[in-house]
This record gives structure tokens, sequence and C-alpha cells, in this order.
């Protein structure tokens, strides 16, 4: 795949990763950075599950309004699915 590809994905990933830190953050306000950054590597390696809207929350800010509309669709078809699996 070319460069300026793989340049979007890493943009992609620092700011979904920097915006996950933020939420986090605002939710454990108490805790210690490095608690934090344990927070986030267990949800980004999907150890710890987090409610979709701390996904939805974080595509709100990257996407514009009719990009969000899929992802958002997306997100509660995969939740509602995993919930299914859970039963």
């Amino acid at each position: 795949m070319d460069e300026e590809y793989w340049m979007v994905q890493l943009h992609v990933k620092a700011t979904v990763n920097s915006l996950l830190k933020q939420y986090v953050r605002e939710k454990n306000q108490t805790k210690q950075v490095t608690e934090i950054a344990t927070l986030c590597d267990e949800i980004i390696n999907d150890k710890t599950k987090i409610d979709q809207t701390l996904w939805i929350k974080i595509i709100d800010r990257m996407y514009e309004d009719k990009d969000v509309q899929v992802l958002k669709h997306r997100i509660l078809e995969k939740a509602h699915f995993r919930n299914l699996a859970d039963l």
C-alpha cells in the first residue's frame, strides 16, 4: 500500500488514542497518569469493555456528520451483536 495511506492511518490512530486518553482522564480525575495509561491500554487491547457512547463521542470529534452517522450505526450494530453473544 502506498505511503500516504499509512501516514493517514497513523494519524487516525494517534488521534483516537489522544481522544481516548482525554475521555478516560475526564472520567477518572483522581487517578495517576500511569493508571490512566493502563486503563487506555486495556481498552485498546480489548481487555476492558467500555460503553459504546465513548466511541461515538470520539468519532463525533473526528469526522464529518455524514460519516459519523455511518460509523455510529456500525458501532451500535457491533454492540448489539456483542450483547447477543453474551446471552
